[in-house]
């Protein structure tokens, strides 16, 4: 009865991002009949995107309050060596809305808008170490001069679909990442 919101794939298994249902893993060993093999329940949360690497699946998330105004938003690193019973590792909580995320080796890219009512200002690419997947730690960020929607990387470039256009971000330098060109349309 959910709302899927994003989708990722690993192997034979897609990681589902079922907004109010939270985490769905999907066995698509068998392509004509695809079956729930395991999910995890986030509990008052609205799971946004998702991102998955080795035996770890990250997910973007909003809590609301009871008259639908934002309170929190993050990121949530879930265990999925199990897939019938995967668990919470570790939660790292944003300051502005969470939009989208990638991960890449052992770090996580985490587009976040600072926005009221979606009339943002300004976005923010984070980049979290997660090396250690129960302390995920922010190591750099770059400040995006308006809404961003998308996120993709390639190496050591991030490139971010935003409201007037695409921004390249030169994420070489993990604690320092710049943007080095855009495209504005």
């Amino acid at each position: 009865d959910g709302k899927a919101s994003s989708i990722c794939l690993q192997d034979n298994f897609i990681y589902l991002a079922d907004w109010d249902s939270g985490l769905k893993i999907i066995d698509i060993s068998d392509k004509k009949e695809p079956y729930i093999i395991g999910s995890y329940h986030t509990s008052g949360l609205r799971i946004t995107d998702v991102s998955v690497n080795k035996d770890n699946v990250f997910v973007t998330y909003r809590k609301y309050d009871k008259d639908n105004n934002p309170v929190e938003s993050g990121v949530q690193i879930i265990d999925v060596s199990s897939k019938e019973s995967p668990y919470l590792v570790a939660e790292y909580v944003t300051v502005h809305r969470t939009e989208k995320i990638s991960v890449y080796n052992d770090h996580a890219f985490v587009i976040c808008n600072d926005d009221k009512d979606y009339k943002s200002i300004e976005s923010e690419l984070l980049i979290l170490d997660t090396s250690n997947p129960e302390k995920p730690l922010l190591t750099g960020k770059c400040t995006i001069d308006c809404y961003s929607f998308n996120l993709f990387i390639k190496e050591d470039y991030a490139y971010t679909a935003s409201e007037n256009g695409m921004y390249i971000i030169d994420i070489s330098d993990r604690e320092n990442p710049a943007i080095c060109g855009k495209f504005l349309s």
